[in-house]
């Protein structure tokens, strides 16, 4: 009997958004490592397309088990397949992206994603915008240009700025297709679904690439590639993609945004570039806008699309018994 309620009580632990909040903050500062990862590996000589294959190839070769294309299951499947098709190619432009800009400036245009995240929440699912979700993703759009300074920096021509752009779009939208569209799935079939659809969407980039360009060429690129895949992707994902439906697309946005102070953390340890005192205020900045998101209850998604319609009884008329 006590081991039915310690088990009753860690399942609605699990489930409390604040839980999950805390959780998908860790997962999206690992997420923010990622640009260490991905210069170490393009200065071995690995192309972006190579890396970003290798990163997302991780999940699906050791979860392939759980793809899910039944009659039940296929329509949601192939929705996280498709998303994850955008996601690769948006990663691809990301990562190019920090080839010609600074890692900081990277970071401006990536965090623009709680914004289309909101915009594809109303236009294609049709969930209402709060005001707190809209003055959440602004704060951390001004966090983002206070902490970064110019958007037309060194290397920030118009044209990379519109390639990295791309990112945030496709995470905008793999954001609400996780929250609206897989929670059928379990986590463990939603990490494989996504990731499965960006390898594919690669798979061509890299028939037109040398293999020296493909494969590792050395031990420590090697064990780069497998951290980034196991700490950048796997466990991380996992996270997210089991917990983000309890709070919601609008409040996973908001609370990934963890990710731009943990970026300028990376460039300050890893690049040698300058923590400002703008980068450490952008940092307290998002840190309120989360805070100011998850303030209220948030709507626990995974719950409602599981949950049955309530059934009204008629009132019956004294004296009619």
């Amino acid at each position: 009997m006590e081991n039915a309620q310690q088990s009753s009580g860690s399942a609605s632990l699990l489930h409390s958004p604040t839980v999950a909040l805390i959780l998908v903050i860790g997962a999206s500062a690992a997420f923010g490592t990622v640009p260490y990862f991905a210069r170490l590996l393009s200065e071995a000589g690995m192309a972006a397309p190579a890396i970003a294959f290798f990163r997302y190839a991780f999940t699906p070769i050791l979860l392939f088990r759980h793809i899910r294309l039944d009659a039940s299951h296929h329509r949601a499947s192939l929705w996280g397949i498709f998303a994850g098709m955008g996601t690769g190619l948006g990663w691809i432009f990301y990562v190019r992206s920090l080839d010609v800009m600074p890692v900081s400036t990277a970071g401006i245009l990536y965090m623009t994603y709680p914004l289309f995240t909101l915009m594809f929440s109303r236009l294609l699912f049709g969930e209402a915008l709060t005001l707190r979700a809209c003055v959440a993703s602004l704060l951390i759009l001004g966090a983002a240009i206070l902490g970064a300074g110019q958007i037309n920096g060194e290397g920030a021509t118009w044209s990379a700025i519109a390639l990295a752009l791309l990112a945030p779009v496709s995470f905008g939208f793999v954001i609400n297709v996780i929250s609206h569209r897989l929670t059928i799935l379990t986590p463990r079939e939603r990490m494989t679904t996504v990731p499965l659809g960006s390898m594919i969407v690669l798979i061509p980039v890299l028939l037109s690439l040398p293999a020296e360009q493909v494969l590792p060429q050395s031990g420590e690129a090697l064990i780069a590639l497998c951290v980034l895949g196991l700490f950048t992707a796997f466990l991380p994902n996992y996270l997210y993609m089991r917990f983000s439906p309890v709070i919601g697309a609008n409040t996973s946005a908001v609370a990934g945004s963890i990710e731009l102070p943990t970026m300028f953390v990376i460039g300050w340890l890893a690049f040698a570039e300058v923590l400002t005192w703008q980068q450490i205020i952008a940092g307290c900045i998002i840190l309120a806008a989360i805070t100011l998101s998850s303030a209220r209850r948030v709507r626990n998604i995974a719950n409602v699309t599981a949950r049955p319609r309530p059934r009204f009884r008629r009132r019956r008329k004294p004296g009619t018994d």
